[in-house]
């Protein structure tokens, strides 16, 4: 009886690794597969698609005169970033027109997005609807990164790092001019 409780105790032993692995593996394909199941907004080729693409003019962003924000993005890898992805998802109807919103994935853009500090991500750029940097005052409800030329002390670029809510994220846009 002591030898079949030895050989079964072998077998359970075995086997746990392989069924570790296996249930590491669905886990991590299962979120993937989620990540990637989010309805993205329908794309016609225009500058107000959500997602950028190959084809991205980053200067024709200031043609509309429209607040700018880039959304500097990984969701195959950063949890956070999926959240944030949903969120414009779910708000891209409602800014389409009002706004320019592009979500750029850090992987796919890296030569583009290694052109801005970036040092976390999500991270959100911002430029008022006449083409100009936003610039937030030390009492902006929401902390922004200004980042300024240490030569002349011109403010040249606006930020956020982290996750926006769309309450937030609406509060921004319309503090740089958009209009609902």
């Amino acid at each position: 009886m002591e030898e079949m409780n030895i050989k079964k105790s072998n077998i359970l032993k075995t086997l746990a690794v392989p069924l570790m692995l296996l249930a590491v593996v669905l886990v991590a394909a299962f979120s993937h597969m989620g990540s990637n199941s989010q309805d993205l907004p329908p794309a016609d080729g225009s500058i107000f698609d959500l997602i950028a693409t190959d084809d991205f003019d980053f200067d024709e962003l200031f043609l509309y005169n429209l607040p700018v924000m880039l959304h500097f993005s990984a969701s195959d890898w950063c949890s956070s970033c999926r959240v944030m992805k949903a969120t414009l998802i779910d708000l891209h109807d409602e800014l389409r027109g009002n706004a320019i919103v592009k979500y750029i994935d850090i992987d796919e853009f890296m030569d583009f997005a290694m052109d801005f500090p970036i040092t976390v991500v999500p991270t959100q750029f911002l430029w008022n609807s006449d083409g100009t940097p936003f610039y937030a005052d030390d009492g902006f409800p929401i902390h922004l990164l200004n980042y300024s030329l240490r030569a002349t002390g011109e403010h040249v670029l606006t930020a956020h790092e982290g996750v926006l809510n769309a309450q937030q994220i609406i509060f921004i846009l319309e503090s740089m001019g958009m209009g609902l």
